[in-house]
């Protein structure tokens, strides 16, 4: 059920909400036989009660029903809340019933209406709302005409229903806003937590997250994974000579930069003061060195007042290792020897730690 377009993000009530809802929705429906029965129970002079019976024996199986059905499953299709829907109409149905055969508007079946406005005031958005009240509303004027009931008698309990249908939808919707304004904090939380407020690339913690994620993935999958690890040069000296204000603007741009340059399905974090990662999944030894030096010659071409160069480093799984910490590890070693050999230059680590990086032109 989508609460809120936010740009291109869709807010949607998520699976567990719809499940609490329905076990809500089958122990009201359970409570509602159990007074229908302790109420037949105390009325020896009930003319229809094995009608009754018949009508609350119903309900009871709809409610088994209700219990054993694969909700998971069906929440997952397209088509499912018409479902809930009708679950309603069919418990309204069923009331308007029991109160006919109870002779009417008067029965104290009719009331027990109620209890359906108040979980669809819980569960559904305002258009469902406006569903059930509609049928919560007509329920009284139909068994009240099929009855004989006076006109008073029908007035009276259909503007009742009316009344709570009000204040149900009034609910539904604050129940709503409520709901989406928590998923978007939610939300604005999880950007904050996970991403570089400079930059908009992933942070520290977003990064390794997703590492671990990306490495899981390529060992269970057998599938490789690159990690370009980059360090831009000289920047403490951009700082000292023309101020954090310039310096903020060039992470800012090599940030953006980096993003525009790499596939959608490549993950850019920023893990440090000036030094960004690019994980490359499905990326082995030949399409890490194309990016590697795609975004080698990106940054150098930044049109910003300062320019910049960058020592990269260049890690692979499973060609390497398999471990997330030693493809990092590996990287930085590769990096750090970039920057002993001169800075401005790519290089790829060695199969172990005793193996020189291979320089990439």
């Amino acid at each position: 059920m989508i609460l809120r377009e936010m740009g291109n993000e869709r807010i949607e009530y998520d699976q567990e909400f719809w499940l609490r809802h329905v076990r809500v929705g089958a122990w009201l429906s359970l409570g509602v036989i159990l007074i229908g029965l302790a109420y037949l129970a105390t009325t020896p002079d009930e003319p229809n009660r094995l009608m009754m019976l018949l009508g609350l024996g119903l309900g009871a199986a709809l409610t088994v029903v209700v219990f054993f059905t694969p909700w998971r499953r069906l929440i997952a299709t397209r088509a499912w809340l018409a479902g809930f829907y009708a679950w309603s109409a069919s418990v309204l149905a069923l009331l308007g019933w029991l109160a006919w055969l109870d002779g009417g508007v008067r029965s104290p079946m009719m009331p027990t209406a109620v209890l359906a406005l108040i979980f669809a005031a819980m569960a559904y958005p305002p258009a469902g709302v406006l569903f059930v009240s509609a049928g919560a509303i007509l329920a009284p004027v139909i068994v009240g005409i099929a009855s004989g009931d006076d006109l008073g008698s029908i007035i009276f309990v259909t503007g009742v229903m009316a009344m709570v249908a009000a204040m149900s939808a009034l609910v539904s919707t604050n129940h709503r806003r409520s709901y989406a304004d928590v998923v978007t904090l939610t939300a604005k939380l999880e950007f904050l937590a996970l991403k570089d407020g400079l930059t908009g690339c992933a942070n520290h913690r977003g990064f390794h997250e997703q590492l671990r994620r990306m490495t899981s993935l390529a060992r269970r999958n057998g599938s490789e994974l690159a990690l370009v690890l980059i360090d831009l040069d000289h920047f403490k000296r951009v700082n000292d000579t023309h101020g954090h204000p310039v310096g903020d603007r060039l992470l800012m741009a090599v940030g953006e930069t980096l993003r525009a340059t790499v596939r959608e399905s490549d993950v850019v974090a920023r893990i440090g003061g000036e030094e960004f990662v690019i994980l490359g999944p499905d990326t082995g030894r030949e399409g890490a060195l194309h990016l590697a030096a795609r975004v080698h010659a990106a940054i150098q071409a930044i049109d910003e007042p300062v320019t910049v160069t960058a020592s990269v480093g260049v890690s692979l799984l499973p060609e390497l290792t398999d471990d997330p910490d030693e493809l990092l590890s590996q990287a930085d070693a590769a990096m750090y020897q970039a920057k002993q050999g001169g800075r401005d230059q790519i290089r790829v680590a060695g199969t172990d730690r005793g193996t020189p990086a291979l320089v990439v032109p």
